[in-house]
Formats: structure tokens, sequence, C-alpha cells
């Protein structure tokens, strides 16, 4: 009788992205952030290591303003110079990390922040005011819908009811209209408060983002910060590009170098080490 020889082939173990995912895991538990996870390009150990060294050094009464926002790993930005961006659209809020981000000064280690990492950052936390506006406008928007179709099943059933009881003239049928009406009337009040109440959320939410890319902005971090800047620019070339990216640069310096941005801005730094963006004038 001939042997049947069985043979196993084992695959060899090659680390893939995945490898470096139980680390992410850990970092959004820790600081909250949203997912962290590839765009066009995996995370390496190396970057993730050097993510959790930049959220490191936010306070924190900081760290809420990087509740939900995703960090998100791209080859190479539209742009030439670009090595990061803060976005919020249909996807929601994330910062896109192109690999620019991890090369030249200020690319960070295991031990130090990066640059471009806590720049980003420093515009989801100015931005934070605008994304809760809009997320109690969406739940508002829910509860409204909501409210609009148990009004619309309500009359339905009173409306089907109605048409039994034209058609038989039974007392029974009678008798459930006027529950029927009443639950109808209630939840058309509330339908006309929570509309009411969407609208004024709406504009809030509205007026909010307007204010955030205005160079004279009305409300919040951003206000404050042109106040401590009075006439002058930003701190550096790339931060006297718009009001945006002067706080996210001066975030950025307060953080990794607040020598340079006492140096530079004197009012400013003094504005930062008070805490002044973590509390906003009303």
């Amino acid at each position: 009788m001939r042997r049947l020889i069985l043979v196993v082939a084992f695959a060899a173990f090659i680390p893939s992205a995945g490898a470096a995912s139980p680390r992410a895991d850990r970092i959004e538990s820790t600081y909250g952030v949203g997912d962290i996870r590839a765009g066009d390009k995996q995370w390496s150990i190396g970057e993730l290591k050097i993510v959790e060294a930049s959220l490191r050094v936010l306070g924190e009464e900081e760290l809420p303003g990087m509740r939900g926002v995703e960090l998100v790993r791209m080859r190479r930005s539209p742009r030439i110079l670009g090595a990061g961006l803060y976005k919020v659209d249909g996807e929601g809020p994330r910062i896109l990390v192109y690999d620019r981000a991890f090369q030249g000064e200020g690319k960070g280690s295991s031990t130090d922040p990066n640059h471009t990492l806590v720049h980003e950052f420093g515009h989801a936390i100015a931005h934070k005011s605008v994304r809760v506006a809009t997320r109690r406008a969406d739940r508002a928007l829910a509860a409204t819908n909501d409210l609009v179709s148990k009004y619309n099943a309500a009359a339905n059933r009173f409306n089907a009811s109605a048409r039994r009881y034209n058609a038989t003239r039974d007392p029974a049928i009678r008798a459930e209209l006027r529950p029927l009406s009443r639950r109808v009337e209630r939840l058309g009040h509330d339908v006309v408060a929570s509309r009411k109440k969407l609208r004024k959320l709406e504009r809030s939410a509205r007026a909010l983002h307007q204010d955030y890319r205005s160079p004279f902005p009305r409300y919040g971090i951003l206000r404050d910060y042109k106040t401590s800047l009075g006439l002058r620019f930003g701190p550096t070339p790339y931060g006297r590009l718009n009001l945006m990216e002067s706080f996210a640069e001066s975030f950025m310096l307060h953080h990794v170098d607040p020598a340079a941005l006492k140096k530079s801005l004197p009012r400013v730094h003094e504005w930062f080490a008070g805490e002044g963006h973590l509390n906003p004038r009303r």
C-alpha cells in the first residue's frame, strides 16, 4: 500500500499595516480622537508613535477639541508644499496627514511632537464650537423628522378611522376619533415647536461657520486670539496667510517652542499661557 504523505505549506508572516492597528486603537481610546485610518497610504508604527507624542503635548482641556476628529494617512497633497489638512465635510471632521509631514525639520519622534500635526490640532480646537453647533442642529433635524413621521402616522390613522365611520356610522369608531384627533393636534404643536428650535440652531451653526472663516470674527477663540494679536500677523510666514493659519501656527509654537512664540508675539504668548484659548470671552 502506498503511503500518503501530507505536505503542509506555512506562509511566511509579513507584517502589514494591520499590525499597527492595536497601537492606533490604544491612541484612539486614550486621547478620544476619531479613527486613525489609512487613506491611500498605511500608517507605519513609527508614524503612530509620532502621532502619540504629538497628542501627548495637549492639555486635558484641549483634548475635547480633538474628540471624534479622524487622522487619515495620505501620500501626497494636491498642494505643492502641503503637509497636512484639517477638513470637515459630509464625511465628518478629519486631519489628512501627507508624506511631507514626516520629512524635514519638525517631523517629530516617539518623544517629540510633529509640528504639522500640532498645527492641525490647533485648527480642530479652534473649530470645535462650529462642530458642536452643527451636531446640535443635526440632532434637532433628526428629532423634527421623527416628530413629522409620528404626526403623519397619527393623521393617517385618524383619516382611516374617519373614513370607516363615514361609511358605517359605527359609534365605537366615533369614540376612537376624539383621542386620535387630540394626538394629531398635540403632535402638530410639537412639530411646529421643533421646527422653530431647528431653525434657530441652524442659524447659529451657519453664523459660527461664517465667523470661523471671517478675518474679523465676532465670537469665540479666534475673536479673542485676534484681540491678543492686535495689529500683528502670524508668528511665521505661513501664519500670515490668514487668521486661521496664524492661530494654528501660534498654537503649534505654544506647544513646541514657546520661547519662539514669546519672541515673535509676546501678547499672544501671554494669552496662550493664560489659557485664553480654553476660556473664550462671552
